[in-house]
């Protein structure tokens, strides 16, 4: 699908520069959505804007979008600390002491609002279009399944939000209340459904990381665990382990940019550079170590690994050096110079491996020049929810050999765990070390705790009480809503 990164600059400017707006405002000058789609092209370009919104909405830096940087989950996940710089920004989120004003809170309410506006310019644009009726189909379980998909991560973000499934066309139609959390899942799940019931379980070259059967099938699976019905979600996850996925043997080629869309990509989030289009990845310059050199414009350094998560891999898990640099690693650019880590800017000692990569051409621009994608859900974090749903559903034994499946992949290489030896507590913790392990730096871990009620107790054994079940609801929306939004009660 990266062939469609560089025309999305088209689409979006001639179409939706103007109308991203809750209001549905008519550009001046510009085409509107009433005369944009009248062919099947106009219906894949317009679908591919959606997609840049899947890249650019959940991380704002100095108000920029910043390339699927997840950085509440990355905040909730208590694997790392921020930059000083940004212990006012993001620092609040993992200390549970954001507040409804926050900059950054706002932005990702509105990037979320706009990835589902566009979503639902397909939905109601599409269907009367004369096109390839197959094309058709898929277009729409596209996007389907991308509206469900901004809708679950708002759900995770703030729980109940305004549910908008048409094109707003007044102010008085913004007046939405917040739907509950019953209707929220609901709604998600007939998304969800529609799309599975039209999307193939692959794709051709061209088309690759576009959503598909199995990444509905995935998301719908996590709906379920939400709502605590371990049958259907065991269920859907043995649906998904006929589709096909594997994991792969070599762990750091998953984050290096050597290995995408591999066995293990359920959804994976594209990234390419361009000259001068910023669709690269930033995750690169983000994570590598503050001023060392090791990438272009030095790494900023963004979240630095702490001991605590340095401690939780066991003795000789391979995946610690995958992930994350200790004092004396050696990295090696693109030109053959090979650099030390010695934590010049005196942070934890440590700094995050996992998806550092030194371009070999190097770049024409000063932060996306990265072409690694992100790993939205890889199989490994199906295996870990089939260990999950198996536990709730009292079958221990099948939950372990779940689990140690990631343990015998071929560069992990650990002990395999004896189910034998082991209460549904013992089983819980391993599944627990194991989440936290396998995903450390990609932002998945801090959700599943809130999933499972443990999220309160795992920060305050970790020293850092006051932790929230949600973000609040910014004040900015609620002030705009006329009162007609609610805050989050940890937040009266």
């Amino acid at each position: 699908m990266k062939k469609y990164i560089i025309v999305l600059f088209i689409v979006s400017t001639v179409f939706f520069g103007c109308s991203d707006d809750f209001l549905d405002k008519q550009p001046n000058g510009q085409i509107s959505s009433g005369t944009f789609f009248q062919t099947g092209q106009d219906a894949v370009l317009a679908l591919t804007a959606v997609y840049d919104k899947v890249q650019h909405f959940r991380g704002p830096i100095n108000g920029h979008a910043s390339n699927a940087w997840d950085v509440i989950g990355l905040a909730w996940s208590h694997a790392s600390i921020e930059h000083p710089d940004l212990l006012s920004r993001y620092g609040v989120m993992r200390t549970g002491t954001v507040q409804s004003d926050q900059f950054e809170i706002n932005w990702i309410w509105e990037q979320s609002y706009i990835g589902v506006r566009r979503a639902n310019e397909i939905l109601v644009n599409v269907p009367p279009i004369e096109m390839d009726e197959a094309l058709k189909s898929r277009i729409l379980g596209e996007a389907y399944c991308l509206r469900a998909y901004f809708y679950f991560k708002m759900f995770e973000w703030w729980g109940g939000v305004p549910i908008v499934d048409k094109l707003i066309a007044t102010q008085e139609e913004t007046l939405i209340p917040r739907a509950t959390t019953e209707e929220m899942l609901a709604f998600i799940t007939g998304d969800l459904q529609e799309a599975e019931s039209r999307l193939p379980q692959s794709y051709g070259a061209a088309d690759l990381g576009r959503v598909t059967q199995g990444t509905a099938k995935v998301l719908l699976a996590k709906v379920l665990l939400w709502q605590q019905n371990h049958p259907q979600a065991l269920s859907k996850l043995q649906e998904v382990e006929s589709i096909g996925y594997a994991l792969v043997d070599d762990y750091a080629s998953l984050f290096d940019g050597s290995n995408e869309n591999s066995s293990e990509s359920v959804f994976e989030i594209q990234f390419e550079p361009v000259a001068g289009k910023k669709e690269g990845s930033a995750l690169s310059l983000f994570y590598a170590p503050n001023g060392e050199g090791f990438v272009p414009n030095g790494g900023w350094g963004l979240d630095r690994p702490l001991q605590d998560m340095v401690d939780e891999y066991e003795t000789g898990d391979s995946r610690l050096p995958a992930s994350v640099f200790s004092l004396g690693d050696t990295f090696t650019k693109a030109n053959g110079d090979v650099r030390t880590f010695v934590d010049q800017v005196n942070g934890t000692g440590f700094a995050i491996r996992k998806y550092v990569t030194d371009p070999a051409t190097g770049t024409t621009d000063a932060i996306d020049y990265g072409p690694q994608n992100w790993h939205e859900i890889r199989y490994a974090e199906v295996v870990l929810m089939l260990a999950e749903a198996y536990l709730q559903n009292n079958q221990k034994d099948e939950a372990v050999n779940q689990i140690n499946r990631l343990r015998a992949r071929q560069s992990v290489d650990l002990p395999l765990l004896d189910s034998g030896t082991m209460d549904i507590q013992d089983a819980w913790d391993a599944l627990i070390h194991e989440y936290r392990v396998e995903f450390a730096f990609e932002a998945h871990f801090g959700y599943a705790l809130r999933r499972w009620g443990l999220h309160r107790t795992f920060y305050n054994d970790k020293g850092v009480p006051n932790q929230k079940d949600l973000m609040p609801i910014p004040q900015k929306q609620i002030d705009f809503s006329e009162g007609t939004l609610e805050q989050n009660p940890e937040y009266q």
